[in-house]
C-alpha cells in the first residue's frame, strides 16, 4: 500500500540563502526532485511523480519562502529519512519536516539526525 510523505524544508540559514542548484541552473524545486528521484530509481523505487511547490513560513519570527514536496510512494520510511537527511545537509538545515500519511495515520516528525527524529 502506498504512503504519502510530505518534504518540507527552507534553503535560508542563519548566514544566508544556500543555493547549490544555481550551479545547475536550475530552481530549489527542480533540483532537489531530480537527485531524489534519481537516487530512488538506482534503489529501484520510483519517485519521479512529485507535487512541489514554495510556500512562505515564518521561522523566528522572520519570514522565509519554504517548499514542500508531496510524494506517494512505496518506499520504506526509512529510506525516506536518508532522503530528507540528503535535503538537510545540502541545504545546511538545524531540520527537516517529513510527515507520513499511512493505513488513516498522520505522523509528523522533525528529522535532525537518524538517532535525532522528534515526533510532533
Amino acid at each position: 500500500m502506498s504512503t504519502k510523505y510530505v518534504i518540507t524544508f527552507s534553503n535560508r540559514t542563519e548566514h544566508g540563502v544556500e543555493s547549490p542548484e544555481k550551479f545547475y541552473n536550475q530552481t530549489v524545486i527542480e533540483y532537489v526532485t531530480e537527485i531524489l528521484a534519481a537516487a530512488a530509481k538506482k534503489e529501484n523505487c520510483d519517485l519521479d511523480n512529485c507535487t512541489a511547490y514554495p510556500v512562505q513560513s515564518m521561522h523566528k519570527g522572520k519570514s522565509e519562502q519554504s517548499f514542500r514536496l508531496e510524494y506517494i510512494a512505496d518506499i520504506p520510511a526509512e529510506y525516506m529519512i536518508g532522503l530528507v537527511l540528503w535535503i538537510k545537509y545540502e541545504y545546511k538545515q538545524e531540520s527537516v519536516l517529513l510527515e507520513t500519511y499511512a493505513n488513516g495515520e498522520y505522523k509528523a516528525q522533525l528529522i535532525f539526525d537518524f538517532d535525532n527524529i522528534v515526533e510532533l
